[in-house]
């Protein structure tokens, strides 16, 4: 059975009432799919936000740390050069 009277790439569209076409819809706001799918791909920027912004925090934690001792050492070294500490060798 040919669903298609003449030539097949006709811009003929089937009748529409034969089987096979299928009804014109009109298309309102979105599917639950495209729901789904737009929620997932916002949950997952905001947990790849997250764990980049507590990656930044410890690392900004870490570095001031890293901030502390070096002010330390080098007020040691300051205090050696004007003689207040001394310096020692050895254990």
């Amino acid at each position: 059975m040919c669903f298609f009277q003449g030539d097949p790439l006709s811009s003929r569209s089937p009748d529409p009432g034969r089987l096979g076409s299928l009804p014109a819809r009109r298309e309102r706001g979105f599917s639950l799919i495209e729901a789904i799918v737009a929620i997932a791909i916002i949950g997952s920027a905001i947990m790849i936000s997250a764990a980049l912004l507590n990656t930044l925090i410890i690392s900004a934690d870490h570095l001031r740390t890293q901030e502390q001792l070096l002010s330390e050492i080098e007020s040691a070294v300051e205090m050696m050069r004007a003689g207040i500490l001394p310096l020692k060798s050895g254990p």
